[in-house]
């Protein structure tokens, strides 16, 4: 069967692709959504906390950063499906590590390091099937960049649900449990799809740095937009728990938030050009953290500030997400998702270690104004390179 017939794709693969795709995402998404309030209320400091999110996201980097070029080397069906299995066999450690957490402190960030790893791998396969499923069709494959975005990240709506649940009345171990799970089922999902629908990927020469030159070439001042924007949402998770308060139920209603922009953010690239709402997201960038800055205190205007915030990021991050899928030629689809990945994870993990250290020495209200200036800054820059 040839990768280019559209309505096999559109109606039996591509289907479950994202069935699988969004069920993986539901459980990978409770570790950080139940995992920041029951570590802190483990016992565990706020620049512990940092550094479990610092090593998450340094594990993305390094694996995309080093071995980035290798995902276009090899099947995507057979790294999805390896990096499933094995962080199964990581969950149950998980597991057997967690009622113990503060002495084995250690083994248990090295264990979150190692998933997180793992979980890198699967985005840029994930974008690689989809240049595969669509190839030439690039109204397709920007459709399906937004959708892919929406089942990893959408899925915040049902799964901090479950955790905000878990953490008022169950425990974290019962959602480890169910990311485990989860793991499984995207990897029998993905070893079910049909081999002999993609075409062998030629061998090419191994170098870490050559995808960031791809990433670079595919239009003028991609990079430079996207680095501002993650800049804006620096150390995000530690802000989210600083908002909260001493209220660390309503960590996962903040992160929350982050699943429900997608879908919001989804609806209007649907309604309106993905470039005029990315236009608009730019002016309105600042706004969130001057809201948050004078009435932080209350529960209801902060959630709709975070929330206004979040749909701003995920305009952006679709818009560009748009341009890399479309853009990349299909050799270096991997690559270059793996270049991008590398960079974000650089500046997000940096961003939770460095704010969770400065917590401790810089009020709230401080960091908001920081921030704010920021986002006014990097606002002005898009506007005059416009």
């Amino acid at each position: 069967m040839s990768v280019t017939t559209p309505p096999v794709f559109t109606t039996k693969i591509i289907s479950v692709f994202f069935i699988g795709a969004f069920i993986s995402a539901l459980g990978t998404h409770t570790f950080i959504g139940a995992g920041l309030a029951f570590m802190r209320e483990a016992g565990v400091t706020l620049a512990q906390v940092g550094m479990v999110v610092m090593f998450s996201r340094l594990a993305a980097f390094l694996m995309n950063f080093i071995l980035g070029d290798l995902l276009d080397r090899y099947h995507p069906r057979h790294t999805i499906l390896g990096a499933e299995i094995i962080n199964v066999l990581i969950t149950i450690g998980l597991i057997w590590v967690w009622p113990s957490v503060l002495p084995n402190f250690n083994l248990f960030l090295l264990l979150v390091f190692c998933r997180s790893a793992l979980i890198a791998v699967v985005g840029p396969s994930q974008q690689k099937l989809i240049k595969l499923f669509f190839k030439d069709d690039m109204p397709g494959q920007a459709r399906a960049a937004v959708l892919l975005n929406l089942m990893n990240v959408g899925s915040l709506v049902i799964t901090l649900l479950v955790c905000w649940y878990a953490i008022k009345y169950g425990s974290f171990t019962h959602l480890l449990v169910f990311d485990g799970l989860t793991f499984i089922f995207n990897g029998v999902v993905v070893f079910c799809l049909p081999h002999g629908l993609f075409p062998k990927t030629a061998k090419m020469t191994f170098n870490v740095f050559s995808k960031f030159g791809h990433y670079k070439k595919l239009e003028s001042g991609l990079v430079v937009k996207d680095v501002l924007l993650h800049l804006t949402v620096f150390g995000t998770n530690i802000l989210m728990i600083r908002l909260a308060g001493s209220e660390v139920a309503n960590i996962p209603l903040f992160l929350l938030s982050f699943g429900i922009s997608v879908w919001i953010s989804t609806f209007l690239i649907k309604r309106f050009t993905v470039a005029r709402v990315a236009t608009i997201s730019w002016l309105l960038l600042p706004l969130p953290f001057a809201v948050l800055y004078f009435y932080h205190q209350h529960f209801a205007i902060t959630f709709s500030a975070v929330l206004v915030r979040n749909i701003i990021y995920w305009n952006l991050y679709n818009h560009h997400s748009v341009q890399v899928q479309t853009l990349s030629p299909p050799e270096h689809t991997a690559s270059i998702a793996a270049a991008r990945s590398a960079i974000i994870m650089l500046i997000m993990g940096c961003g939770e270690a460095l704010m969770g250290q400065l917590s401790q020495h810089i009020t709230l209200d401080a960091e908001l104004v920081v921030r704010f200036s920021s986002c006014l800054l990097f606002s002005s820059y898009y506007y005059a390179k416009k």
